[in-house]
Parts: structure tokens; C-alpha cells; sequence
């Protein structure tokens, strides 16, 4: 699941613990703004992160990563 950290009610954090609650061995990818958002993603336990400015090649890759069992970031692997 690609899931966009700027939703327009402000909780990508409850979406993303709702998300894992419900479907726990789905691959959540955390689509960030800014940097400072990663502490949302990393509280609730998404399996990845990307920065939107980094470019649609680094997304693939991400995508790539994450589905054959890594996590995925642009800049390294998100703790578990």
C-alpha cells in the first residue's frame, strides 16, 4: 500500500496503525513531503518511506525493495 502522509484529515499515522491492525502482512510504503514526517511512519510501523521529490526511479526501486522483503527508503532501511 502506497500511503500518502499528507491526507487531508491529518492522520496518515491512524491510517497506517488501522491499516496494519487490519491487513498485518500487507507492505505499507509511507509517501512523505517533507523529512519530519518520517517520525509518523516510523511510529506507526510502516515498512517504508519515500521522500516525493526523490523521483520516480527511486520509487520503483522503493516498491521493489519492499515487496521482495526488504523495507524500503530512498536513504536506508526503516527499523522493525
Amino acid at each position: 500500500i502506497l500511503l500518502d502522509a499528507d491526507v487531508p484529515d491529518g492522520n496518515s499515522g491512524d491510517a497506517c496503525r488501522r491499516l496494519r491492525e487490519r491487513l498485518p502482512g500487507v507492505k505499507i510504503l509511507f509517501l512523505m513531503t517533507y523529512v519530519a514526517q518520517i517520525d509518523t511512519g516510523l511510529e506507526a510501523r510502516a515498512d517504508g518511506y519515500w521522500l516525493k521529490d526523490s523521483g520516480r526511479q527511486v520509487l520503483v526501486r522503493a516498491i521493489r525493495e519492499l515487496c521482495g522483503g526488504a523495507g524500503a527508503s530512498h536513504t536506508g532501511t526503516l527499523p522493525t
